[in-house]
């Protein structure tokens, strides 16, 4: 019997995963980046507004992908450590 889909494949698996293309691209900058990034710092490499770039942020926290941390005044985003790596 073949597949119900025989034609269908998948594509873009990690977008369907996450969401966007932009939550993406913003964990393959959070997993090369040595240290913890802010959402502006993610914005700007990401080619996102720092708002947009929060906002993709959070919605991968909820997922338990990246987690927030404060360092000084400032919030810091990393994914965890040796978790995906």
């Amino acid at each position: 019997m073949d597949s119900y889909y025989p034609c269908m494949k998948i594509r873009r698996v990690l977008e369907s995963i996450f969401g966007s293309p932009a939550r993406v691209n913003i964990l393959r900058i959070l997993y090369g980046s040595p240290q913890p990034l802010n959402g502006r710092q993610v914005g700007e490499l990401a080619g996102l507004t720092h708002r947009g770039a929060i906002h993709a942020l959070k919605s991968l926290a909820e997922l338990d992908v990246n987690y927030f941390s404060n360092i000084g005044a400032d919030v810091a985003c990393d994914v965890p450590p040796m978790a995906y790596r």
